[in-house]
């Protein structure tokens, strides 16, 4: 189902058999704010919340997942430039442990200050190169 916007705010299972509803809430900017997946019997199996920074970056991702086991938590943090390219990206435990961390460099931007090709690390090793063309209409 979407809002007035077009943005999606519900989202199921298709098969006969409903395993979950995905619920998305917005802010007044339309940045995803929340997600919330809820069972048949009422019970709620995920959530995440999203915070912005003033440019619209997304600054702090908190994702809980609830099973057998109990609650489980994981806080993502992002950094960004002066370009608004990410530059961190943090991965904490629910307590307190730090997971990982992945550093972002950049080379190349074309004459609309898109970058062409950004680096991952983590523990000081490239991890995911990624190259792209921006085509302009």
């Amino acid at each position: 189902m979407l809002n007035d916007d077009g943005r999606m705010i519900d989202d199921g299972d298709t098969s006969r058999t409903l395993k979950s509803k995905r619920h998305y809430e917005y802010d007044n900017k339309g940045h995803k704010i929340s997600c919330t997946d809820t069972l048949p019997n009422g019970g709620i199996s995920f959530k995440m919340s999203t915070r912005y920074d003033k440019a619209g970056n997304k600054i702090e991702q908190l994702q809980t997942i609830y099973d057998e086991k109990g609650e489980s938590e994981t806080k993502f943090t992002y950094s960004y430039d002066g370009k608004s390219d990410l530059t961190e990206m943090g991965v904490v435990q629910g307590n307190g442990s730090a997971k990982a961390l992945y550093i972002y460099s950049y080379e190349g931007y074309d004459t609309h200050d898109n970058w062409l090709k950004q680096t991952g690390y983590t523990r000081g090793a490239a991890i995911i190169l990624t190259e792209r063309v921006v085509e302009y209409w």
